[in-house]
């Protein structure tokens, strides 16, 4: 079965292209975690459900997201994001539940699979 894989990182910003940059850099680490067979929720998608909302917040797509934390296997954080507050944000509340936090794949594989199950990985591909 597939690792659950919250896919934390800047998004917010001073302006929109920045905010899409964000976004676009948060999607292109989540497909890398996808071909390497793990499932992810990337909190920046909730802009397209807010898009339909009557009454988009911040707080509303903040309050989403936590829950896939709590849900999570694990926590990747997106290179050159360590700064942002909510990456911070999100990162203290996986710390306080336990949840293992990756910087790398790498890191990732050695922490969830054994040896063979890596066989088993690299096969399904």
């Amino acid at each position: 079965m597939a690792k659950c894989i919250y896919v934390a990182g800047a998004l917010n910003a001073n302006d929109a292209i920045t905010y899409i940059k964000n976004m676009n850099r948060m999607f292109e680490h989540a497909l890398l975690l996808m071909e390497a067979g793990y499932s992810v929720f990337v909190p920046g998608l909730d802009i397209l459900l807010l898009l339909k909302s009557d009454k988009p917040s911040y707080n509303k797509a903040f309050f989403n997201s936590w829950w896939w934390i709590k849900k999570a296997d694990g926590m990747y954080i997106v290179p050159r994001s360590e700064k942002s507050r909510g990456t911070k944000r999100e990162k203290k509340l996986a710390e306080k539940r336990g949840i293992p936090i990756f910087y790398s794949i790498e890191e990732m594989d050695e922490n969830f699979f054994n040896e063979k199950t890596k066989v088993k990985k690299i096969r399904r591909r």
